[in-house]
């Protein structure tokens, strides 16, 4: 990817290297190293570690294994060593000093936590496990020091720079950490989340029995809605594992049904194509594309329309754009597909009628309905006393007697530590339901609905 890497590191040499071991402070060790890569002998050398940087404020791994390479190979040349650190050791801290993530980076490289977030400089919390913990020893030297580590992580995402005239925003880094952040004059101070990427690897389904997430009854209730096309959201409050859980659903129905999937984002996290690439599948028919300059959600719904998209996905349902998508793709005789979204299952169409109406000026009880129509369901994920992230009910959307009714068809009791399931009522999930046992090789799975009593009877 960077073939002009091993000249530049050869072209180090041309620099006089010190004769006496040079031993210094590590703030003029950073200075040093970050000016002899900045003044390279070649202009072709400047692009490249000015490529190398970019990639990795954004979290590209090879771009920072490159660059820490090289500033490992400026201090053997320039024979610069400051006390209490190896040569690895002060690479590796030169590089979140100049390039990096600064005094986080420690906790943000640590695959125990699960998000770093600070309201403050000098109090940063890592969240581990969804529960967040004060990191004692560690604070930003003052707010502007915070501000710049965040302008360096924004520097090049496409939703622009953290600054004043873009106060409030969220991007994606390239290894799909979500950052949001909060910055004056519309908050006191820098407020920042960076969420992780959870890695691939721990994305299957014997993992999520293991930590307590689902159960296999469960997790098959779960597989029979992915495969029957059945419009269903992810709900529950930030740091659930929704857009993580999400993945796996969709692997699973990109397995069983083949079906051509676009995935529309505002901010592209979901990376459902590289997630299938690396855990060994195809995915040809698999299309992500996110919102940007002369393509809004509209223009990207429209696009995937004309191109017999079989399922729609749209990451998080954050407006009124995704709503209507939703709307859109419900009268043409699609599926809404797939979604997240912070909600509560008992009024999740009232509060996306809502979110549509607001926006929109329609009438909230007309687009409540349709959406009572739209949905078939929602998974709620949350955190109990005894699990870290839990599925702990699953809903259904139906009218009845011409009333709007939102009931659970499953329930995790706490007491007992148990899944209570009771019969689909809704007659639109049923009959997705029901088509199970005609596709091929999920008769089985359909078996398992009936044996639970999800549905009533085996026709």
């Amino acid at each position: 990817m960077y073939p002009a890497v091993a000249e530049y590191t050869r072209a180090l040499k041309t620099f006089s290297p010190m004769d006496v071991r040079k031993i210094m402070s590590l703030d003029r060790a950073i200075n040093q190293v970050k000016e002899v890569l900045a003044a390279g002998t070649e202009e072709a050398n400047q692009k490249i570690i000015s490529d190398l940087t970019r990639r990795s404020n954004l979290g590209h791994a090879l771009a920072r294994k490159r660059l820490e390479k090289l500033i490992h190979s400026v201090l053997l040349q320039h024979n610069v060593h400051v006390k209490g650190y190896s040569t690895d050791e002060l690479a590796k801290k030169i590089y979140a000093e100049a390039y990096g993530l600064s005094v986080i980076q420690d906790i943000y490289d640590d695959p125990a936590v699960e998000d770093v977030m600070w309201n403050q400089y000098d109090r940063v919390f890592k969240v581990v496990n969804n529960e967040p913990v004060l990191c004692q020893d560690v604070q930003f030297r003052s707010e502007e020091h915070s501000h710049n580590i965040l302008r360096r992580v924004t520097r090049a995402a496409a939703t622009g720079e953290a600054s004043q005239s873009n106060p409030v925003n969220r991007t994606a880094m390239d290894d799909g950490t979500r950052v949001s952040w909060r910055i004056p004059p519309v908050s006191p101070s820098v407020a920042v989340n960076l969420r992780k990427h959870v890695s691939n690897k721990h994305i299957r389904e014997e993992l999520y029995k293991d930590k307590g997430i689902v159960s296999r009854d469960v997790l098959d209730v779960i597989k029979a809605l992915a495969i029957s096309n059945s419009a269903v959201g992810l709900i529950g409050s930030g740091g659930t594992g929704k857009t993580t859980m999400l993945k796996l659903i969709l692997m699973i129905i990109h397995l069983n049904t083949k079906a051509r999937m676009f995935v529309i984002e505002r901010v592209r996290e979901l990376r459902v194509a590289e997630f299938l690439r690396e855990m060994g599948f195809d995915n040809e028919n698999v299309v992500e594309v996110e919102e940007g300059p002369g393509a809004n959600l509209d223009h990207l719904f429209q696009n995937a329309m004309q191109a017999f998209a079989e399922l729609l996905v749209q990451g998080e349902i954050l407006g009124a754009e995704e709503v209507a998508n939703m709307l859109n793709v419900y009268r043409r005789g699609h599926s809404a597909g797939w979604f997240t979204t912070h909600a509560f299952p008992w009024n999740l169409p009232e509060t996306m009628a809502t979110l549509y109406c607001e926006a929109k000026g329609q009438n909230l009880e007309a687009v409540t309905k349709s959406l009572y129509g739209v949905l078939d369901g929602s998974i709620y994920i949350a955190k109990t006393p005894r699990h870290a992230r839990k599925v702990v009910s699953m809903y259904e959307y139906l009218e009845q007697d011409g009333t709007n009714l939102a009931r659970p068809f499953y329930q995790y009791e706490l007491d007992g530590d148990r899944d209570v399931f009771t019969p689909i009522q809704s007659y639109a999930l049923r009959q997705r339901l029901e088509k199970l046992k005609y596709l091929p090789g999920q008769r089985p799975l359909y078996q398992k609905l009936y044996s639970l009593g999800l549905l009533k009877e085996e026709a």
